[in-house]
């Protein structure tokens, strides 16, 4: 008799803009950290596994006139990406690598990680047994091809699965071409308050263990987020680099560095994330002011940072010690309101109290997850009594995790649900059934003692047995 197996894991709510840290390279502010953050290789010239760098020779001008000229070239694409990036590096970033002097050199590096395959228009991606990305000939078992941009990589069509048995091809599945549009985030620093680019995401998903194909962009062509060996890209539509995350993984503990940039090319923030099972810890290891000075060094100094923008922007001020909120912090608006008051020991606020006009609210901590009134367990529990296998999946013999994103509203009830991730056959419509059943039985999330909006994804694993 075939029944379900249910897997439900919470995997996001709202989270807090700005946290914590430890450790670190001690040129976080420094030309050639935000050149290789910058740095898109271009995809013709990963195909041909390029490995090298140009020199780029800037000179300043009167005023904020400059010149850039070639003086070691490596290949067109490339020599036009390196000016590309170069003429994106802030006067403030210039002016303090270059000492007084008018002329500097500088090596923009094209070093491709993994070697990619492409022909006739199809990018193919080989894996090993445990389905696993290879190059290694001998463990290759199984491939992947799908068509692609030749100018930017961009994924254009469905990928199509393979398992390689000697010289033949058996097909083993397809993963269906996704493309969703955004608003765009809301703009930070140094961008148009009136810019209305929509974010594009697309994604290229299995039901099986093969890692999905995915990226995204902006409606100007710039692209929002890539990915490299154990690094992480996201950008901003000027083409900048806002984050670089590297996620290092030994077994036993998992070490995430963040260097964050603000628009204009500026560093804004470096933090460290350790998790070790259950626990995560997270510091401040350096923080620098919009102009460019350096607030916080290694883990210390007084921090100050800006939420929002215009009626709606909160200035943040406190102090930061070994890598932690420490003491007293407040939040202004600009014109000096005060709109709350913590205290903290070791990154732990002990007490807050919010002012919200002639009214004002306690609190301990300062950010509260949304979440099922019975818990992780009890929402499990509950999924687990009401989702239902539909019969289309069953007898097509279909298992696998639809993803689903929802929003826990101020009032404890669910909204804007949309299936990120699906596996058909009546699956992506019954966990929205059970999701929307579910609606009123969860406790609103908190920010500083007042109830918002909490947004949640979760995948609802699928899965036949005998």
């Amino acid at each position: 008799m075939k029944k379900l197996i249910l897997f439900v894991y919470l995997l996001s709510f709202i989270s807090p803009i700005f946290s914590q840290n430890t450790t670190s390279p001690e040129d976080y502010y420094s030309i050639q950290r935000f050149v290789e953050a910058t740095v898109q290789i271009p995809f013709m010239a990963r195909v041909a596994d390029v490995q090298g760098t140009v020199t780029v020779k800037i000179t300043l001008g009167n005023g904020d006139s400059k010149q850039y000229e070639i003086v070691k070239n490596l290949r067109p694409d490339c020599d036009k990406e390196a000016l590309r990036v170069v003429k994106l590096l802030s006067n403030k970033l210039l002016e303090d690598n270059l000492n007084g002097k008018k002329k500097m050199l500088l090596e923009v590096p094209f070093f491709n990680v993994k070697p990619i395959f492409y022909k006739d228009g199809l990018l193919i991606d080989y894996y090993d047994k445990k389905h696993k990305p290879t190059t290694n000939q001998e463990e290759i078992k199984y491939a992947s091809r799908y068509f692609v941009d030749s100018l930017t990589g961009r994924v254009m069509s469905d990928v199509d699965y393979f398992e390689i048995n000697k010289t033949k091809l058996k097909p083993i599945g397809k993963a269906f071409l996704r493309i969703d549009s955004l608003d765009r985030y809301e703009p930070t620093f140094f961008e148009n308050a009136a810019d209305s680019l929509k974010m594009f995401y697309f994604r290229a998903s299995t039901n099986s263990e093969f890692k999905d194909v995915m990226g995204g962009y902006y409606s100007n062509g710039q692209m929002l987020i890539s990915h490299s060996g154990d690094k992480h890209y996201s950008y901003f539509p000027n083409g900048r680099i806002k984050q670089e995350s590297e996620v290092v993984d030994d077994g036993k503990k998992t070490v995430i560095t963040d260097y964050n940039w603000f628009a204009n090319g500026q560093m804004a923030y470096v933090k460290v994330t350790e998790r070790i099972k259950a626990e995560t810890i997270e510091k401040i290891i350096a923080v620098w002011d919009t102009l460019g000075t350096q607030i916080v060094k290694d883990g210390q100094g007084w921090d100050e940072y800006y939420e929002g923008r215009g009626g709606k922007m909160i200035i943040h001020a406190g102090l930061i010690k070994d890598g932690f909120f420490e003491g007293k912090w407040i939040g202004k608006s600009p014109n000096g309101e005060l709109k709350y008051r913590e205290i903290y020991k070791n990154g732990k606020c002990i007490n807050g109290v919010a002012y919200w006009k002639k009214d004002s609210t306690t609190y301990e901590n300062p950010s509260v997850q949304a979440e099922f009134k019975g818990g992780m367990q009890g929402f499990a529990n509950f999924l687990q009594g009401n989702l239902k296998y539909p019969s289309a999946a069953q007898r097509a013999n279909v298992s696998g995790k639809v993803y689903v994103q929802f929003v826990v509203c101020t009032d404890g009830t669910l909204c804007d649900y949309k299936v990120l991730k699906g596996v058909g056959f009546g699956c992506d419509e019954e966990s929205i059934r059970v999701l929307q059943a579910s609606s009123g039985k969860w406790q609103p999330g908190k920010q500083r003692g007042r109830t918002v909006r909490s947004r949640f994804t979760i995948p609802i694993n699928y899965q036949l047995s005998r």
